[in-house]
């Protein structure tokens, strides 16, 4: 069995690329997710802002080579929506091409997905409910074909991971919008089994609610960051506490604060390191002593930092850290 989740590294004895939260007991030790990332706003449409749903606390490290913490999202969004969050966050990616893929979509979707998935990269996508109404808000398709967001996080198969055939017990690895546990689908079950056109519901296959791919497919993989410093930052992640919950601030409940802890890897011993902490999307990358939270000289491969300083649960946070200027 060879296994993969987005991000770097590999068990023992399997080809399982261990993201920064090990998703499955097959992993050798469990560890836990790094945080959480949101997207900001774009206005399309739309008469107010609209936010992209939480990508969940598992892919904060969707970087390997950048910490980030971003707000909670709120529900509505346009398709179109997502390339604008990801310019205004300074996210790299790759987007499926629904626009000018034929419909179906279901086999140039799976084929990108499990390209997407076995190069690292953590994918977003919107999935479609079993016997909802399509498309919502009396759009036009492709929009309005999706009824949710989720973070897809890894790849399991019986074949080697760099053999881009979609085989039927090829298995996407994903979380639901709230919860904790590791879903895992085969890809011959993600397609719709049936949608008769506008304004009739769709229908998954067999006693699945919710489906993708099929007429269309919608995802977004995150490669890393717009940042000219991109290929020098040192690998990094992020825990928070509290990790497992977080207030609802779209049901008027108030931000709390959030103590978070950077781990820096792949550090040679005896050179020296610069920590940079930015809270906006807006100052994220400016690198000036305004926004360097600490320098050290790291004793081994992997350095913690317990950052003193909260931040808030509803803000945007990154974190870098960066072989210190001579």
């Amino acid at each position: 069995m060879r296994e993969g989740t987005a991000g770097r590294g590999r068990a023992s004895g399997r080809c399982w690329r261990r993201g920064r939260g090990c998703p499955s007991s097959r992993c050798g030790t469990t560890r836990r997710p790094a945080g959480g990332t949101t997207m900001r706003s774009c206005r399309a449409t739309l008469k107010r802002s609209v936010l992209l749903k939480r990508l969940r606390q598992r892919l904060l490290a969707s970087s390997p080579r950048v910490a980030i913490q971003l707000a909670p999202f709120v529900s509505a969004l346009t398709h179109d929506c997502p390339a604008q969050a990801y310019k205004n966050l300074h996210i790299d990616y790759n987007a499926f091409d629904y626009k000018n893929t034929p419909v179906p979509q279901s086999k140039a979707y799976n084929a990108w997905l499990k390209k997407q998935l076995a190069a690292g990269y953590p994918v977003v996508w919107m999935i479609l409910w079993s016997l909802q109404s399509y498309p919502i808000y009396d759009l036009t398709p492709p929009a309005g074909m999706y009824g949710h967001v989720e973070p897809v996080i890894g790849i399991s198969s019986d074949h080697p991971l760099d053999d881009e055939t979609v085989y039927e017990n090829d298995r996407v690895l994903h979380y639901d919008d709230a919860g904790l546990r590791t879903i895992s689908r085969t890809f011959d079950s993600l397609p719709a089994r049936r949608w008769d056109g506008p304004g009739h519901p769709v229908l998954c296959q067999g006693w699945y609610s919710y489906c993708i791919g099929y007429p269309y497919g919608f995802g977004w993989a995150i490669k890393g960051f717009t940042d000219a410093k991109e290929d020098v930052a040192m690998a990094a992640s992020l825990s928070i506490s509290p990790s497992r919950s977080e207030p609802d601030t779209r049901a008027g409940q108030k931000p709390a604060p959030i103590t978070g802890t950077l781990t820096a890897t792949g550090l040679t011993s005896g050179a020296k390191y610069d920590i940079y902490r930015w809270d906006s999307a807006a100052t994220a990358f400016t690198y000036t002593d305004a926004y360097k939270k600490t320098s050290f000289t790291a004793a081994e491969a992997t350095y913690q930092y317990a950052d003193p300083d909260t931040f808030m649960s509803n803000s945007a946070t990154y974190y870098r850290v960066l072989p210190a200027q001579q």
